[in-house]
């Protein structure tokens, strides 16, 4: 979002005060949303008539509510960029021959999506039409949406222990975003009903996950759409099927809230040591308890364990106050500055607060504490300067923080980077005169959800055998532990085989990046790469199929990706039969390993910025460093390639990741 006019509307927005809770507690809060509702006061009006003559005060409440935040509400009208409608089609489409066939095709959409930027540029927030909701609303749709909402507050068993605060907060709401507006409530309601009622499906925690699971069958999400910065209403996501997290969150919300199920989303800007944050869905269970999972993904889970937290938030309809001084609010990262979020972060992590001294002779009146992501540092949260001291307020253990004041382009370092402890400890890192040598496997942790998809091949099969249908098979070596990096087997066997294939067991999946085989040189002695014609079954047309030529194309970001519904293998017609003594292979994988031919740099940090210890290209799959300072925070970057790397302390032998 272009900056400059996020900073008028947060203005805009604090100056009109438009900031209430469930109960507006004084008529001027409604007063000034209907007085920036112009020439649809009336109509506005005429909701809030239809109520009190009905005698419902629950009901006048409630469309107070809305109507006093509706102000800051924003509608998408218009998307004066409708190139990327071309690829939507294409999604839809696909969606016609199964699920399958967005697996087969995401190459080629990924090659579209890339042309369509290249021809009329990345899709951006400035090249759609908004209008504020307050000047749009319609009574009908108002009313309509009211009505629904309290028919299932009131009449479903589920809702019975929601109080009318909890149901204004989390069911009620007409909107989660910046979506078109559309009557989706009664909609999404009629889609679900009879499935429930059959089914006998009538607790919060299984409705939620019957409606999760199924999604999680019938959508998916798309790196692609990352970066397609509008939101959809629930019928457009309903038409493709695809999004990113925020688009499958603000579905599930629609359509949970639409039943009556308290809802909310929860957010972190971003991980601490990452450059990417994460939404996800919170319902709150019959006795209030948050129950958060990630929407669109089986089991109606999430897992943190792995997750370095420093800020999570929950989204809220209702604006929340800023105590902002105008005159410094260009202090503060407008990132930063959100009324509709409340911070939550000590519902899913251990917190402490940060209090420090700082120097701040720029007299700045906040200053901002970040976490790193690569050499940047990205700000978390603010807090106001009091005598040269700042305190920030509950922030995540475990995690490397550094304290910036802001002018409002630049950021100014205040601290050295330091660790919170989980009993609020703060520690800095010094280099030490003491040397040591170390021995560096990965330039980033190996996460536990990334362990988990490398362990997809783990008792996979690599067979040989003299016919091309395998009844005569051999089985060369089988995959028995989850392989970390490229691994390699040694084959002691005499016989020799003119086909060969990873064969997938029933019910496991295929994940692998890179194969090779070898067999002996002419020489009897060295080892030499096989070649063949790349083979598999079920019959299919490889070129169709690209997928099958992942595991032989010498890239170790493209992999096998195993059909649904099918039993397939993948393999080599050598043309001959080959004596193969050795085979080497690489699961799906972030590559974050150590590379043989790439080019990496350690850095160290001292003095205020980091210090090279030198370039290696690497030789093995690990690198060693000679008479390195200790406790020092280092970080590993590779010169040839990616993206990704981390800042990491080294005891014991062993990287410890920050």
């Amino acid at each position: 979002m272009n900056r400059n006019i996020f900073f008028l509307r947060v203005i805009g927005i604090i100056i009109i005060g438009t900031f209430f809770s469930c109960h507006t507690k004084s008529g001027d809060d409604l007063n000034s949303a209907l007085e920036a509702a112009g020439a649809n006061r009336s109509t506005l009006e005429t909701v809030l008539g239809h109520y009190k003559g009905q005698g419902d005060e629950e009901k006048v409440q409630a469309a107070k509510y809305l109507i006093s935040n509706m102000a800051t509400k924003l509608s998408i009208v218009n998307r004066s960029n409708r190139s990327y409608f071309e690829i939507f089609d294409v999604i839809d489409s696909l969606w016609a021959f199964g699920n399958a066939a967005i697996i087969d095709n995401r190459k080629e959409l990924e090659s579209r999506w890339d042309s369509l930027v290249k021809r009329h540029g990345a899709p951006q927030i400035r090249d759609v039409d908004k209008e504020k909701d307050i000047n749009i609303m319609t009574a009908d749709q108002l009313i309509s949406h009211i009505d629904h909402a309290f028919d299932m507050w009131r009449k479903n068993k589920w809702s019975r222990n929601v109080d009318f605060e909890s149901f204004c907060k989390h069911i009620l709401p007409y909107k989660v975003g910046t979506e078109p507006n559309e009557l989706w409530s009664v909609r999404l309601y009629n889609l679900w009903r009879d499935t429930l009622k059959e089914n006998n499906i009538d607790s919060i925690l299984n409705i939620a996950k019957f409606i999760n699971d199924h999604n999680a069958y019938k959508m998916s999400h798309m790196r692609i759409l990352w970066s397609y910065p509008y939101d959809f209403c629930s019928s457009e996501f309903e038409r493709i099927r695809l999004g990113s997290c925020k688009h499958g969150v603000h579905y599930t919300t629609q359509s949970l809230r639409a039943l009556g199920i308290p809802t909310a989303i929860d957010f972190t800007r971003r991980w601490a040591g990452a450059k990417n944050g994460h939404e996800w869905n919170v319902v709150f269970l019959e006795d209030g308890t948050p129950y958060p999972f990630d929407a669109i993904n089986k089991g109606l889970k999430i897992d943190l364990s792995w997750r370095k937290i420093a800020k999570v938030y929950r989204k809220t309809y209702a604006n929340q106050k800023l105590n902002v001084d105008f005159s410094h609010i260009a202090e503060i990262p407008s990132e930063l500055l959100d009324i509709n979020s409340i911070d939550v972060t000590n519902e899913y992590v251990s917190t402490k607060d940060v209090a420090l001294t700082i120097d701040n002779k720029e007299r700045n009146k906040y200053a901002v504490i970040s976490t790193y992501s690569g050499f940047d540092w990205i700000p978390q949260t603010w807090t106001e300067i009091s005598g040269g001291k700042v305190v920030f307020k509950e922030m995540g253990v475990g995690n490397l923080y550094s304290v910036f004041l802001f002018n409002g382009i630049d950021y100014i370092r205040k601290t050295e980077p330091f660790l919170l402890d989980s009993v609020g400890g703060i520690t800095y890192f010094k280099p030490s005169s003491s040397k040591e040598n170390i021995r560096l496997e990965r330039k980033a942790q190996l996460t536990p959800f990334m362990e988990d998809i490398m362990s997809f091949i783990v008792n996979n099969k690599f067979q040989g055998a003299n016919t091309r249908n395998f009844q005569d098979s051999v089985t060369l070596f089988t995959i028995e532990e989850t392989p970390k990096k490229i691994e390699s087997a040694d084959i002691h066997m005499e016989k020799a085989f003119r086909y060969v294939r990873m064969w997938i067991p029933r019910g496991g999946r295929g994940d692998i990046a890179e194969m090779e085989f070898y067999g002996l040189a002419k020489n009897g002695q060295d080892t030499v790469k096989l070649s063949g014609t790349i083979i598999g079954d079920p019959k299919v047309n490889i070129e169709g199929k690209r997928h099958y030529l992942y595991p032989f194309d010498g890239d170790l970001l493209t992999y096998f990706l195993k059909p649904r519904g099918v039993d397939p293998w993948v393999g080599l017609d050598f043309g001959s039969p080959q004596k193969i003594v050795k085979i080497r292979y690489c699961p799906r994988s972030d590559t974050n390993f150590i590379e043989i031919g790439d080019e990496y740099e350690l850095f160290y940090w001292a003095n205020g910025g980091w210090k090279s210890l030198g370039r290696q290209k690497a030789q093995d799959q690990y690198l060693i460093y000679k008479n390195v300072p200790k406790n020092c925070i280092f970080i590993l970057e590779n010169k040839s390639k990616g993206v990704e790397h981390k800042i990491f302390i080294y005891e014991d032998g062993a990287q410890i990741w920050m």
